[in-house]
């Protein structure tokens, strides 16, 4: 069984100005590098997803090792909308509570991961950066850190 990461991705208005976008894609890119090394030199297999969050939060992409569609996802990827970074966590969680689990390598057991890529900080949905949107957040993250 292989090992689970989402990719949670921020897609809002502002990784369109300079160079977000641009470095967004890169990392993410660079990330699935990585997985397919490793898939190849180690034989250790990974699941990763693809969760959005901006003008529409959404699992562009479900926990899977189909990483040529993986990267067509992320090479797709436009900014537009607030930060609703809170609703791209919990949809990431959803996605390796649904789909995910714990494995066990060599005795070892490994807890699948969220990798948050963003710019900046959470906004509400006036797209006005708040204590209780970063609260939210903080939240979010506390839940996946029990499960």
């Amino acid at each position: 069984m292989p090992l689970d990461t989402v990719l949670c991705l921020d897609t809002s208005s502002s990784m369109g100005f300079n160079e977000g976008m641009s470095q967004l894609k890169a990392a993410a890119s660079k990330f699935l590098d990585g997985v397919e090394d490793t898939a190849r030199q180690a034989g250790l297999k990974e699941n990763v997803a693809i969760v959005v969050f901006g003008a529409k939060t959404q699992v562009l992409h479900r926990l899977s090792t189909d990483y040529f569609n993986i990267r067509r996802s992320i090479a797709g990827l436009t900014a537009n909308g607030v930060t609703p970074m809170k609703d791209g966590l919990m949809m990431a969680l959803k996605e390796i509570v649904s789909n995910g689990g714990v494995v066990n390598v060599n005795g070892r057991k490994l807890c699948p991961r969220i990798i948050l890529m963003t710019d900046g900080k959470p906004t509400n949905e006036n797209g006005s950066e708040t204590e209780q949107a970063l609260k939210e957040v903080l939240v979010a993250a506390v839940l996946f850190g029990a499960r």
